[in-house]
């Protein structure tokens, strides 16, 4: 066991090689109760603060885990798994899962609802439920140059479109 005869300074565990007596260190801070981890030389890396929160690239941790980086990319997260999937559990039930199926990205709703909604602002802009019925909050641009929403029946037959012609809104029948 490792113990300070201060409540104030700091322990230490330090790594060293030939070359550095300090490649690396593990550092209890007493007064302030966290934990801090360093790499090549006196590069603090991760900390555990008081409350169990840990940072990573961050010396203030502001949620259970806060990663944080510079740059494009510096903030990622990779978690790596043998299935297609990654799932999200909350402390009660299964919220759902999102991944990888040939190179598309997937998410999919779980839970008690199953339900996937898209939000922005604090609102619903779009929501999914299990039997695909779509509600959409806003508007809907399908594309600038050629717009066209197409209406089809449970077998994906489009009974009716509208779209742009000429600068014109068009309503069209394409059961005829």
């Amino acid at each position: 066991a490792l113990e300070s005869n201060t409540t104030t300074g700091n322990t230490n565990i330090v790594f060293g090689d030939s070359a550095s007596s300090t490649q690396g260190k593990i550092q209890y801070h007493n007064n302030g109760d966290y934990m801090r981890f360093f790499t090549n030389g006196d590069n603090e890396r991760l900390r555990i603060d008081s409350s169990g929160k840990v940072g990573i690239g961050t010396d203030n941790p502001g949620t259970n885990l806060h990663i944080s980086g510079d740059g494009a990319g510096g903030n990622s997260l990779r978690i790596d798994s043998s299935g297609t999937a990654i799932g999200f559990n909350n402390h009660s039930e299964f919220m759902g899962f999102m991944g990888n199926d040939s190179g598309k990205l997937f998410i999919n709703a779980g839970g008690t609802e199953d339900t996937l909604s898209l939000r922005t602002g604090g609102s619903t802009a779009l929501e999914i439920a299990s039997n695909l019925e779509t509600t959409l909050s806003g508007n809907l641009v399908i594309s600038r140059n050629n717009p066209t929403i197409s209406l089809s029946d449970s077998n994906n037959n489009p009974d009716y479109q509208i779209g742009n012609i000429n600068g014109f809104l068009r309503f069209q029948d394409t059961t005829n």
